[in-house]
């Protein structure tokens, strides 16, 4: 004799209905084992920018860093999939737009002073002046205007201040008789300035382990120097 038996239908466990909150765990659970498999699909498809990493260092990116450092930082960067090293390589800085366009173009400048100074570059006296009529600054007895209150009405002032604070940044180096210069990446509250030779930037802007975003590029570099 065949004995059928009955198991039940989904929504039954030995008789008892399922309770809402064993369900919601359950979902909640394949919830959570889907972002961990997307999330080791997305590491495992990271490109390796190993090569990338060690043609900088042939190329003296990190120059101005002890050579005990070197090894760390390599390892992080690679680990990430950035390769330039953040704030420890006094390459990468932090260049927040809205800060730059808000008066904060003086605090930036002097952030970026130990790079300077391992350019020749030494900011001896500096002064800002932000007010109804737009914007100025004066570096060591030089006057440069950021913005004027009619460039304001026609024209992105987060992206003019950084033109402006970038192009006055590489003034300053071309005086200076150095190969480095800043460019620009990401943009906005984002946006960072990252210094590096032509040959450096060249490398960068011809390889393929990284996306095209996350590539540093030259600003409409041009600053107004007052008579």
């Amino acid at each position: 004799m065949r004995r059928v038996v009955n198991t039940g239908t989904l929504g039954e466990i030995s008789g008892k209905q399922a309770k809402p909150l064993e369900i919601i765990s359950i979902i909640l659970g394949i919830i959570a084992l889907l972002i961990l498999v997307m999330l080791y699909k997305n590491k495992k498809s990271r490109t390796d920018i190993t090569s990338l990493i060690n043609d900088f260092e042939r190329m003296s990116y990190y120059t101005y860093i002890s050579k005990d450092k070197i090894k760390n930082i390599k390892s992080e960067s690679i680990k990430a999939g950035y390769p330039f090293g953040w704030e420890e390589t006094y390459r990468d800085f932090h260049a927040d737009a809205e800060d730059l366009a808000e008066g904060g173009i003086g605090e930036f400048f002097h952030k970026l002073e130990p790079f300077l100074l391992k350019q020749g570059i030494q900011i001896t006296q500096m002064n800002e002046d932000i007010n109804e009529l737009g914007y100025r600054i004066e570096i060591n007895g030089a006057s440069y205007t950021i913005y004027t209150s009619e460039e304001l009405e026609n024209e992105d002032f987060w992206a003019l201040a950084s033109n402006r604070a970038f192009g006055i940044i590489n003034h300053l180096l071309t005086q200076a008789h150095t190969e480095e210069r800043i460019y620009t990446l990401y943009g906005g509250n984002d946006q960072r300035a990252i210094f590096l030779t032509p040959k450096m930037f060249e490398l960068i802007q011809k390889t393929n382990l990284i996306e095209n975003r996350e590539k540093p590029a030259k600003l409409d570099y041009w600053f107004k120097e007052d008579a």
